[in-house]
C-alpha cells in the first residue's frame, strides 16, 4: 500500500499527463511512475527534503528525459533527434521551465542544463 508521499507525487503525476503542460509525456510516463514507486527515495524528497510532489514529478520527467536523449538511441543520425527524440526533448524542456516556475532551479541553471543537453544531443546517435 502506497504511503502518502508515494500516493500524492501519483496523484501529481497524473494531474500533470491530464493537464497536457509537459508535451511527450507518455515517453517518459513509466519510468517516471517506477522511480515514484520507490517508497523510500520518493518519502525522502517529499517528507525530508520538502519537495512538492508535482515538483519531484518535473524533477524526474527532466531526469529521465535527460538519460534517455544522451544515449544516441532517439537520434534518427548524429546530432538529429527522431520523432520519440524531439518529444523527449520537449518533456524536458517543458519539466525544467515549471521547476524554474517553481522556484526549484534557476533560469541560469536552466539555460545551463539545457546547452548541455543540446551538447550532448549533438554528440551522440
Amino acid at each position: 500500500m502506497p504511503n502518502d508521499a508515494v500516493r500524492d507525487a501519483a496523484t501529481a503525476l497524473r494531474e500533470i499527463e491530464a493537464s497536457g503542460e509537459v508535451p511527450g509525456i507518455e515517453f517518459v510516463r513509466a519510468k517516471v511512475q517506477a522511480l515514484l514507486a520507490d517508497r523510500e527515495k520518493t518519502t525522502v524528497s517529499v517528507v525530508e527534503e520538502g519537495i512538492a510532489p508535482k515538483v519531484l514529478v518535473y524533477l524526474l520527467i527532466t531526469n529521465v528525459a535527460w538519460a534517455e536523449l544522451q544515449t544516441g538511441k532517439h537520434h534518427v543520425y548524429r546530432g538529429v533527434l527522431s520523432f520519440t527524440g524531439q518529444q523527449l526533448l520537449s518533456s524536458f524542456i517543458a519539466a525544467s521551465k515549471k521547476m524554474v516556475d517553481c522556484g526549484r532551479q534557476s533560469q541560469q541553471e536552466n539555460e545551463s542544463e539545457l546547452a548541455t543537453l543540446r551538447r550532448l544531443i549533438e554528440e551522440a546517435g
